[in-house]
C-alpha cells in the first residue's frame, strides 16, 4: 500500500478562523481558539493519521510578512517543507496580506487552497460568484471552497481534498504522534484561552503561565501545578474575582478541556503571584 503525506501550512490574517479549523482538521484541541486578535502567537503544529494518509498541519499566527519570506518556506526542522497552503479568508473580505501570501505561494508553486469562512454570515450570496470568479484568475488557486468551520460546514470535505493532494511520500511521524508541543505548552494555552475569555481585553495580554510541573499519578491521573504571574499586582484580584469566581471558572473550564486532550483525569494547582 502506499503511503501518502505532507505539510499544510494553514495561512490568514488574524482572526479569520484559522485555529478553529486547524482543531476540526487534526480532530483535536491543540490550537486555543478567542475573537480578540492575536490569539495563536506561534507556531502549532497537529498531525492527522487517516490509515496510508498523514496529514501535517500547522496552525500560524495572524499574517506576517517574514513567516512566508523564505524560498522554500521550511520551517521546524529538515524534513519538513510547505506541501499546500490553506488560506482562509473572512467571508468576502481581501486585504493586501492575502494577495501576498497569494502571489508568494504562485512564486514558490506551491499549490494554495482558498477557504471563504464563515459563509454563513454572508446575507447577499449572489456576490460570491464573481468574487470566486476574480480571485481564481488572478492567483491560479488550487481550490477555492466555501466553508463555515464553526459550523463544520465543509469541514470533512477540506480533509478528503487536502489528502487527494498530498504526494506520495514516506510518513514522517508515528502513526500516534499527534504534535510537537510539550504538554506544559498546551496547559499554559489552554489557561491563556480561558482567561481570554472571562477577563477585560488588556488583562490576558499582561498574565504569565508558568508550568511548573506535571506529574502522572498512576495511570489515569495528572497532578499540574501552575503558576499565573500577573505583570502589574493590581490584576490579581480581577484574576481572582469576587469571591474567587473567575479563577475558579477559568480553572474549570481549562481542566475540562485537558481532561478531553490528555484523556485523563486532572488535578489541577493553581498558585497566583506577584512579580
Amino acid at each position: 500500500m502506499k503511503n501518502f503525506c505532507g505539510t499544510i501550512l494553514i495561512s490568514g490574517r488574524t482572526n479569520v478562523g484559522k485555529s478553529t479549523l486547524f482543531n476540526k482538521l487534526i480532530g483535536n484541541k491543540l490550537s486555543i481558539v478567542s475573537n480578540r486578535k492575536n490569539t495563536t502567537t506561534k507556531y502549532i503544529l497537529g498531525v492527522n493519521n487517516n490509515i496510508n494518509y498523514q496529514s501535517i498541519f500547522i496552525d500560524t499566527p495572524g499574517f506576517n510578512n517574514k513567516y512566508y519570506k523564505y524560498n522554500k518556506l521550511k520551517i521546524f526542522d529538515k524534513n519538513l517543507y510547505i506541501d499546500i497552503i490553506i488560506l482562509i479568508i473572512d467571508r468576502n473580505i481581501w486585504k493586501k496580506e492575502d494577495s501576498k501570501i497569494s502571489k508568494i505561494a504562485n512564486k514558490n508553486k506551491i499549490p494554495i487552497i482558498l477557504l471563504i469562512n464563515k459563509i454563513d454570515k454572508i446575507k447577499n450570496k449572489n456576490i460570491l460568484l464573481p468574487f470566486l470568479k476574480k480571485k481564481f484568475k488572478k492567483y491560479n488557486f488550487s481550490e477555492i471552497i466555501p466553508i463555515s468551520s464553526k459550523k463544520n460546514i465543509y469541514s470533512e470535505k477540506v480533509k478528503k481534498i487536502i489528502e487527494a493532494k498530498l504526494p506520495c511520500r514516506k510518513h514522517i511521524f508515528k502513526k500516534d504522534f499527534i504534535t510537537y508541543n510539550t504538554k506544559e505548552f498546551i496547559v499554559s494555552e489552554i489557561f491563556r484561552e480561558k482567561f481570554m475569555y472571562n477577563l477585560r481585553d488588556e488583562i490576558p495580554y499582561n498574565i504569565n503561565i508558568k508550568v511548573q510541573f506535571i506529574k502522572k499519578i498512576f495511570h489515569e491521573k495528572l497532578y499540574i501545578k501552575l503558576f499565573i504571574i500577573p505583570k502589574n499586582v493590581r490584576y490579581k484580584k480581577i484574576i481572582i474575582g469576587k469571591n474567587g469566581n473567575i479563577i475558579k471558572k477559568c480553572c474549570f473550564k481549562a481542566k475540562k478541556d485537558l481532561e478531553k486532550i490528555f484523556n485523563k483525569k486532572i488535578h489541577i494547582n493553581i498558585i497566583i503571584k506577584s512579580i
